[in-house]
């Protein structure tokens, strides 16, 4: 990550003929997931940018416009797509992502609000967050996510930290330090959630 005294050598740039993008984009990491979303807009979202191989469409979500990018697979290609992204005018980004869980009390098709990240692949250490910063969601998204899911009833919620991979088939048993900790890892597929009476477990 550049500062003040230790700017980047490569730094991203929007091109003479490039057209910018809305501030707001939803990142997603799979065909499936992209298809999903953009069919929950009223008018499907027409594909305007291709940015490291990630298909950039942009559409209208309400009163906002909106950017949509991916799908795209691990952190090396998404680090290089956000970079891209932010050269072209983007500047607030929420990812929609799913994962597997270490906890027995996570389950399948629950949804998971992480309090927490550990990073385990090799791009994050590039980006550091400064002295004694903790990696974590903003407090104020994810009260309002913990609220919106508590009123619905409709899906479980979960709170735990959530492990980063670098790749598919790359987890092993033992490799995620401090994963049985009070609160420990949780993750199982957001995009996913299934409508059950909700509950709450703490890993």
């Amino acid at each position: 990550m550049e500062t003040k005294d230790d700017p980047a050598i490569i730094e991203p740039r929007r091109g003479a003929r490039e057209k910018t993008l809305p501030p707001d984009c939803l990142l997603v990491f799979t065909p499936q997931d992209r298809e999903l979303i953009h069919r929950c807009f009223e008018n499907p979202p027409q594909s305007t940018h291709r940015v490291f191989l990630v298909e950039v469409a942009q559409g209208r979500w309400g009163s906002r416009d909106l950017a949509v990018a991916g799908p795209m697979m691990g952190a090396p290609q998404a680090v290089l797509t956000v970079e891209k992204l932010i050269a072209l005018g983007v500047r607030r980004i929420v990812a929609l992502g799913w994962c597997g869980s270490l906890q027995p009390a996570v389950r399948i098709g629950d949804v998971v609000l992480p309090t927490g990240a550990i990073s385990e692949e090799g791009t994050s250490a590039h980006y550091p967050l400064g002295e004694g910063v903790v990696a974590g969601p903003s407090e104020r998204l994810w009260h309002g996510l913990a609220e919106a899911l508590g009123a619905g009833g409709e899906a479980d919620e979960v709170e735990g930290t959530k492990g980063t991979k670098g790749t598919k088939g790359t987890e092993r048993i033992g490799g995620t330090e401090g994963a049985g900790g009070a609160r420990g890892i949780g993750g199982a597929g957001e995009a996913e959630a299934r409508r059950r009476p909700p509950h709450r477990s703490r890993g």
